[in-house]
Order: C-alpha cells, then sequence, then structure tokens
C-alpha cells in the first residue's frame, strides 16, 4: 500500500505546480497547516515528510487531525441526523426540484492558474444574496 501514498503525495504537490511552475510552487509550499482525517495521521507526519525531505522539500509546519477535535457526542450525533434526513426529508426534496434548474448563476473560482483573485463573483452573488 505505500506506492499509493507515494502516488497521493505526488498529485497533491502537483496542484500548486511542483516541477512545472516553480514560482508559483514556492508561492503555496511549504503548506503552513495541512489539514487531514482520521487515522492517517502517521503517514501524512511520518511518511509524507520523510519523501518530502527527500526531494529537498520541506514539510508542512503543521498537521492537524481534524476528526479527533471534531468528532465529539454532540457532532456524532449531528451527523446521524443529517444522515437519517438524507433517507427522509432530503429525499422527498430532491424529488420534488428534480425537473427544476438552478436559478442563481454558477462561477469557477478555481481555474487553471489557481484561485482567481477577483470581485467579480462577489458582484454577481450579491444580487441573490
Amino acid at each position: 500500500m505505500t506506492y499509493v501514498w507515494f502516488d497521493a503525495l505526488v498529485n497533491y504537490i502537483s496542484i500548486p505546480g511542483y516541477l512545472t511552475d516553480e514560482p508559483r510552487f514556492h508561492t503555496w509550499w511549504p503548506a503552513d497547516f495541512h489539514l487531514i482525517g482520521k487515522d492517517i495521521l502517521t503517514t501524512h507526519t511520518v511518511y509524507w515528510s520523510t519523501m518530502l525531505k527527500a526531494l529537498g522539500l520541506e514539510p508542512p509546519k503543521a498537521v492537524f487531525d481534524e476528526y479527533v477535535r471534531c468528532y465529539t457526542l454532540k457532532t456524532i450525533t449531528g451527523s446521524c441526523r443529517d444522515y437519517r434526513a438524507t433517507a427522509t426529508c432530503d429525499f422527498e426534496m430532491d424529488t420534488a426540484d428534480k425537473d427544476r434548474k438552478i436559478a442563481t448563476p454558477t462561477l469557477i473560482l478555481w481555474g487553471a492558474r489557481g484561485p482567481e483573485r477577483s470581485d467579480e463573483f462577489l458582484n454577481v452573488w450579491r444580487k441573490f444574496a
């Protein structure tokens, strides 16, 4: 399974432009804060850090296991309620809306050059907010 983590890391560092757009890559890397899900803390703090150092890259400055912080009895109860809603009232609303079109504009906020730094989308959405 180790190859999966090598492949994942290649994808992870390729997005900001590793080996394809060095100026952009160095704008985004090293990551100041790496937010991860449950049960992959060792992979991200030990294996990925080792792989990154072997490439001459700095690992993220901080890694935070978000599951540990977020999943309390209260949040788990809320997740279960959301899951039940999906099978009941959400399903009914989705069925009623199946032939309707979205009435608000859909804008792409992330493009080939990274995030768009424009107020255009805010001006468009103010009409609907």
